[in-house]
C-alpha cells in the first residue's frame, strides 16, 4: 500500500512540473533563427515568425535591428498577406516572397505609424514575408523576380 501512495506521489509531481513548463514565460521561448540568401550573395540571419503570436507582434517595440538581421513570416499557404507598421520604432523594407522562392513584391522604406497607418499587401500571392532595415532592398539591388533562397531548417544561430 506504501508502495502504490509513493507511486502516486511521483506521478502527481510529474504531472504539475509538465503543467508548471507549459507555462514557462514567452521570454524564455527559445527564438528560431534561419539563413536567408538573396541574389546577389548576401545573407542575414533571420528570426522565424511562424505562429500567430509571434507573427503578430512581429519587431513592434523593438529599438531596430542589426545590420544583417531581419525577421522571416512563414505562413501555412499562399495569400495577400497584409503588413503595417503600428508600434514600430523604426523604418523597414518588406520582401513578399512566393513558395517557389521568388521575390513578388517589395515594399521599400515603410515608416512607422501609432495610428490610422497604412496596411501594405502584395499585387501577387506570397507564402513568405522578410523584413529588413530600410535601404536594404535598394542597397542589394533587389527586384520582382529574384531567387532568395530560404534555409528550410531553422536552428539557433
Amino acid at each position: 500500500m506504501a508502495d502504490m501512495r509513493i507511486a502516486a506521489i511521483i506521478l502527481v509531481a510529474i504531472v504539475l512540473v509538465g503543467a508548471i513548463a507549459s507555462y514557462a514565460p514567452a521570454e524564455n521561448k527559445i527564438v528560431e533563427k534561419t539563413a536567408i540568401t538573396f541574389a546577389d550573395g548576401t545573407k542575414i540571419t533571420a528570426e522565424i515568425a511562424d505562429d500567430d503570436a509571434e507573427q503578430e507582434s512581429g519587431l513592434s517595440n523593438r529599438d531596430g535591428l542589426g545590420t544583417n538581421d531581419g525577421m522571416l513570416f512563414v505562413f501555412d499557404y499562399e495569400d495577400h498577406w497584409g503588413f503595417w507598421m503600428v508600434d514600430m520604432r523604426f523604418p523597414l523594407d518588406m520582401i513578399w516572397v512566393s513558395s517557389q522562392n521568388k521575390i513578388v513584391y517589395i515594399q521599400k522604406n515603410a515608416q512607422p505609424c501609432d495610428e490610422g497607418c497604412d496596411t501594405y499587401v502584395p499585387a501577387a500571392a506570397a507564402k513568405y514575408v522578410i523584413e529588413v532595415n530600410s535601404g536594404f532592398a535598394n542597397k542589394h539591388n533587389l527586384k520582382i523576380g529574384d531567387e532568395v533562397v530560404i534555409r528550410t531548417t531553422p536552428s539557433e544561430i
